[in-house]
C-alpha cells in the first residue's frame, strides 16, 4: 500500500502561499518607505510660539500661553520643566499630569493636543502673586527633543 500523495502537496502549497504573502507585504513596506514623503512616516517637529511671561488665564497666575503650535501633537508627547536658579520647581513628565510643584498645564480647548490658547502656569497658588526674585528657565520638550527654552528673571 502506498500513502496518498495529496497531503504533502497541500502543505507545500500552504508554505508557498505564506512565503508569497510575506514577500508581497515586505515589498509593499519598502515601496511605501521609498515613495512616500518622510513626513508621512515620521511626525513633523512642532513649531511652538509662546507669549511673554505674565499673569493670564482663568486664575491669573504668572505663566506663558501657547500663541501657536503647528502641527498639533498629543499632549502626552510633551514634557515641561520650570527651573529657578538652576533648581527644578516643577516637572511635567507628560502634560496629561496637569501640575507638579510650581508648574501647571491647562489644555484650554480640552482636545488633548498642544494648541493655541493652552497655558503653562508658574505658581502653585492662585492670583497674580509676584514670583520670587531670581533667574527662571522654562523648557518644553517633544519626544525628548528640546523645542522651546525660555529664560527670564523676576
Amino acid at each position: 500500500m502506498t500513502a496518498p500523495t495529496s497531503a504533502p502537496r497541500r502543505v507545500d502549497s500552504l508554505v508557498l502561499a505564506i512565503a508569497l504573502a510575506a514577500a508581497i507585504a515586505i515589498t509593499a513596506v519598502l515601496v511605501a518607505y521609498v515613495i512616500l514623503p518622510k513626513e508621512a512616516l515620521v511626525p513633523a517637529r512642532p513649531a511652538i510660539t509662546l507669549s511673554s511671561v505674565g499673569c493670564q488665564g482663568f486664575n491669573g497666575t504668572p505663566g506663558v500661553s501657547i500663541l501657536s503650535a503647528a502641527p498639533r501633537h498629543p499632549i502626552s508627547t510633551f514634557r515641561a520643566t520650570l527651573l529657578y536658579n538652576g533648581t527644578v520647581l516643577g516637572d511635567l513628565n507628560s502634560l496629561t499630569v496637569g501640575f507638579n510643584g510650581d508648574l501647571s498645564y491647562m489644555d484650554l480647548d480640552d482636545d488633548g493636543r498642544l494648541s493655541s490658547g493652552d497655558r503653562f502656569g508658574f505658581s502653585s497658588g492662585f492670583g497674580c502673586a509676584p514670583m520670587r526674585p531670581g533667574g527662571y528657565e522654562f523648557r518644553l520638550l517633544w519626544n525628548a527633543e528640546l523645542i522651546v527654552q525660555m529664560a527670564f528673571t523676576q
